[in-house]
């Protein structure tokens, strides 16, 4: 019995090759058995193909790929595949967990908060921890007085705003226009020695 002859019932295997190995048989036939499997063993390996993997497909078609470095292997088929390059510079892209790490690592400027109102803002993440912020708005101010204003979203660590407004519409009027009296990170206090006017302003910082 061959190899391929061979049965998974124990008592149907009464053969290797010609060596008999029936019930009875006689005892030197136990050695020229073991040297039988050996040879049959050899001459089925011998005849199994370079690269023997018959059962799949996919994988034979991954197997057929020559790889190399920096070369990143995807599907253009069923049980097709082809190859790409993959810089090392693109592996520290796809490694970032969200968009604000991948903006990071291509050094681009992103939006990280905005109100598109009056009042309204931007605010432009520059860097792991910085920020470039834009706001803007008006408001009735009190006339010989101060009025404080407070931004939409406050900004990261300081802002210098800029006001514009005129307390009298008249060609008598003194230049007593509004003015800034103080700016914090979260709003800033304009002054109006004249009448009660509106301020419109707009401010920068980070």
């Amino acid at each position: 019995m061959a190899v391929s002859d061979w049965s998974t019932d124990p008592a149907a295997n009464t053969s290797v090759g010609p060596v008999n190995i029936a019930e009875g048989c006689p005892a030197a036939n136990m050695n020229n058995m073991g040297r039988e499997i050996m040879a049959q063993v050899k001459a089925f390996v011998d005849s199994l193909p370079a690269a023997y993997q018959p059962k799949d497909g996919l994988l034979t078609a991954l197997a057929a790929l020559t790889t190399s470095a920096d070369q990143l292997i995807y599907a253009t088929g069923a049980d097709a595949f082809a190859q790409t390059a993959l810089t090392a510079f693109m592996r520290t892209l796809l490694d970032d967990g969200d968009a604000a790490t991948a903006c990071l690592t291509l050094g681009a400027v992103r939006v990280a908060g905005l109100s598109l109102g009056n009042p309204g803002y931007v605010r432009f993440q520059v860097g792991a921890s910085s920020y470039f912020q834009v706001a803007w708005g008006n408001q009735v101010v009190s006339g010989n007085g101060a009025t404080s204003i407070g931004y939409p979203a406050a900004f990261p660590n300081a802002s210098w705003p800029i006001i514009s407004g005129v307390g009298e519409f008249s060609t008598s009027a003194q230049d007593n226009n509004p003015a800034v009296q103080s700016a914090t990170a979260s709003g800033f206090t304009i002054y109006n020695a004249s009448n009660a006017c509106t301020a419109w302003w707009i401010a920068v910082g980070y």
